[in-house]
């Protein structure tokens, strides 16, 4: 079985042990000043607690 090491909190974890768990990782994308997007070359192992907190972090709503 595959282990891997987040690298936000340095756990060890099994990607895809849970059954609802979409990925296990992240990677940072832009776009050019053409348009055109891109993807970053460093890719980030979460383990689920922290890819969990993440999805609640980006999904909240903008506060003044």
């Amino acid at each position: 079985m595959l282990a891997k090491e987040c690298d936000r909190c340095g756990r060890l974890y099994r990607p895809y042990e849970e059954e609802h768990t979409r990925c296990n990782a992240i990677r940072r994308c832009g776009i050019d000043k053409c348009g055109r997007s891109f993807k970053e070359d460093d890719p980030k192992d979460l383990c689920p607690k922290c890819l969990n907190s993440f999805y609640d972090w980006f999904s909240q709503e903008k506060t003044d």
